[in-house]
């Protein structure tokens, strides 16, 4: 972005006497800081609980005051977007299908740099436990 800088000087009566030619400065912008990758930990595809409830962590990005979070649909309709200050987040009552979640740092001026990874969340329709097995039945 250029900026056009002129110097003009000014007497102790308020009036000027020079002024120099203008200037163009050229200041490059401030490079936006990287997206955060998740945790090593967590598997490629996220499995909420029955409930829907769903624990997300992510390295820590240098520089980075916050964390965006979004949480997209499928067809990628936002869902949610969370701003956070710590490198986790907490997704409660999902409901049942498939999202897709990314991470955004932002600097101290809140700009968003690009989203990090993206991990697909699953949010199971029933519950995953398994029903009891019957060894036997006794009728008298």
């Amino acid at each position: 972005m250029p900026f056009y800088i002129e110097v003009e000087a000014i007497n102790s009566h308020g009036q000027s006497v020079a002024r120099s030619s203008k200037k163009t400065v050229k200041v490059p912008p401030k490079p936006l800081l990287p997206g955060p990758q998740f945790a090593s930990e967590l598997p490629d595809i996220l499995k909420a609980s029955r409930k829907g409830d769903l624990s997300l962590k992510w390295d820590p990005v240098q520089g980075a005051q916050k964390y965006q979070l979004n949480l997209k649909s499928v067809n990628g309709k936002t869902i949610k977007k969370e701003i956070v200050e710590s490198t986790g987040s907490q997704l409660n009552r999902l409901q049942p299908g498939q999202y897709e979640v990314s991470v955004q740092s932002l600097d101290e001026h809140d700009r968003p740099g690009p989203p990090g990874s993206s991990k697909k969340i699953e949010v199971p329709r029933v519950s995953d436990i398994a029903a009891p097995k019957i060894k036997g039945i006794q009728v008298k």
